[in-house]
């Protein structure tokens, strides 16, 4: 794996790249981008289907990693993956054998998406999972925020994590905007900013990190490519804004993300 990629794109779903962008895999390669991919399954129907998800993703990114693409992994339970028939008590019996693979960094996706109660309860236990996990490793936590109701379901994500004594710089709340960013930042959490033309624009990210200066450091980029491959992050770092700082640019597209998943050379 390359000690310095041009980028990091910090949240991808790289199982749904190789599946529906095969291309992309060596787009990425070649362009010296390293992903962390996130787990979320498009369907899920019951608890042996997650299981089995999670399996197959972990084996894609090992295979994709023999192959020189450099990339790293986190498994997680996605809100929208929460089945009928997963037990919180169970948790832990589907997660614990990805973290002893040494390409798995950390636990997620996790989040909310509507923050019902079913939501909160799976949220709830994979937290007290990833604090006994960390135990054995240095691992880091990514959560979910939704794209609909985002204010609202942001400030239910903030108050639930809130009663947990996490390690706050190892955990990174993702798809913030300009109006959600700044009650993580400070917090002492990390924010995940998604460019895409669905989500936040460079501007959007410049922005945020612009506004907040003393929390620059903690800002991760990501284009949460999946079924879609977008190539927002790579656009802003070949052609960043004439009045872009360059140190700034360097650290939201790659620094911080080597930082946050301890990938520094």
């Amino acid at each position: 794996m390359p000690r310095s990629p041009f980028i990091v794109d910090s949240h991808v779903h790289l199982d749904q790249v190789a599946e529906h962008s095969p291309d992309r895999i060596a787009w990425l390669r070649n362009n010296q981008v390293m992903v962390i991919s996130w787990a979320w399954c498009p369907r899920v129907e019951n608890r042996a289907e997650l299981a089995a998800y999670l399996e197959r993703m972990a084996r894609t990114v090992r295979g994709l990693a023999e192959k020189g693409l450099a990339c790293r992994y986190l498994a997680g339970i996605h809100p929208r993956n929460i089945s009928p028939d997963l037990d919180p008590a169970r948790v832990e019996e589907l997660l614990a054998p990805s973290m002893e693979d040494p390409l798995c960094v950390g636990l997620g996706e996790t989040g909310l998406e509507t923050a019902d109660s079913r939501e909160k309860e799976i949220l709830c236990a994979q937290a007290e999972f990833f604090l006994g996990a960390r135990k054995r490793r240095d691992l880091v936590l990514g959560v979910h925020t939704p794209r609909k109701d985002k204010d609202r379901v942001a400030e239910e994500v903030r108050s639930l994590l809130a009663g947990f004594d996490l390690p706050r710089d190892r955990v990174v709340v993702d798809h913030c905007t300009p109006s959600t960013a700044p009650r993580f930042l400070e917090a002492g959490y990390w924010a995940g900013v998604t460019l895409s033309p669905i989500k936040n624009s460079a501007d959007d990210l410049l922005s945020i990190a612009r506004d907040l200066p003393d929390h620059a450091g903690r800002i991760l980029a990501n284009t949460d490519s999946g079924t879609e491959f977008y190539t927002d992050l790579f656009d802003l770092a070949r052609t960043p804004p004439g009045d872009a700082d360059p140190a700034l640019v360097s650290r939201l597209i790659r620094d911080n993300a080597l930082k946050f998943y301890d990938l520094q050379g």
